[in-house]
């Protein structure tokens, strides 16, 4: 993180590669606040304003950094989506979608409020991320070249977009490589269960069995297919060692589904997976459903 803020005070453009998990959408925007990179606009803080591709992912990365800073969500982080927005007078970290940048350009073009601007996720290309960039480079190069540009992906190819960054003014590249962890693979083979729910419970008993001290991520299809494993999982409890575990299972929704988390005192809680990366991280296709055990 030192080496970020370094970055964006000596040149007012970088570009952030690092992979999924690493805190880039969740730290590095809270990190520039709290370090005044935002500046000022005469007496008044500026904002630090995060571009996300998704509404859904606007909403829920305002959520976990607000939670990180143990505030209301809309006091020192917000959010703002069509229809829909969670702010206030205190609010200077605040995630938008895309879209909604060219209305603020439209009804602020100096963006007088803002500071920093972060486009997160940036490999997915979006027309509206595209201008956004473009426009955001043109007022940097005429009459804010104070604004401050971080593009941040997981996954993009970052030379060009450093490259056009670096036209007029420096940019800097940053390159996280993250961890590597082993991984075993083990196959279990064709079953005859009529439902998929049945193999998620035998491997999910298999672990428990084995003496599970961690957690399970389990990908399926559908919401249908969640419910069924979930409550097959749940239900395994009896009957093994753990049996004094309890489990509460909450039906999931469109895009998120449930988290369910099993611990040695009899208690549980149900938490929301999302496409986001809070809890856990997965593409916007894919459902999760993340079966938990403390250690």
């Amino acid at each position: 993180m030192p080496d970020v803020l370094a970055a964006l005070s000596s040149a007012r453009a970088l570009v952030v590669e690092a992979p999924p998990g690493a805190g880039k959408t969740t730290r590095i925007p809270l990190a520039l606040l709290e370090a005044g990179l935002a500046g000022h606009d005469g007496d008044r803080p500026r904002e630090v304003l995060v571009l996300q591709p998704r509404r859904l992912a606007a909403r829920m990365s305002a959520q976990r950094v607000a939670e990180t800073l143990g505030e209301p969500l809309g006091r020192r982080v917000g959010y703002q989506v069509r229809f829909e927005s969670a702010v206030g007078p205190e609010t200077r970290l605040r995630f938008i979608t895309e879209g909604l940048l060219g209305r603020k350009l439209h009804t602020d073009p100096q963006l007088r409020d803002v500071g920093v601007v972060v486009l997160d996720e940036f490999h997915e290309r979006h027309l509206d991320g595209d201008l956004g960039l473009a426009l955001l480079r043109e007022l940097q190069r005429t009459t804010r070249p104070d604004l401050g540009i971080v593009v941040m992906s997981a996954t993009l190819d970052a030379a060009p977009v450093q490259k056009y960054l670096s036209q007029w003014t420096g940019c800097a590249r940053i390159t996280s490589a993250g961890r590597m962890h082993p991984v075993a693979i083990e196959y279990a083979g064709a079953t005859g269960e009529p439902e998929l729910a049945s193999g998620v419970h035998r491997a999910f008993k298999k672990l428990l069995d084995d003496g599970l001290d961690g957690d399970i991520l389990v990908f399926l299809p559908g919401a249908r297919e969640i419910s069924q494993a979930t409550a097959a999982c749940a239900g395994s409890i009896t009957g093994t060692p753990a049996a004094k575990h309890s489990c509460t299972v909450a039906p999931p929704a469109l895009e998120i589904t449930t988290s369910c988390s099993i611990n040695s005192r009899g208690t549980s809680r149900v938490q929301p997976i999302n496409s986001t990366g809070m809890p856990g991280k997965a593409s916007s296709n894919s459902w999760i459903a993340g079966l938990t055990r403390a250690s």
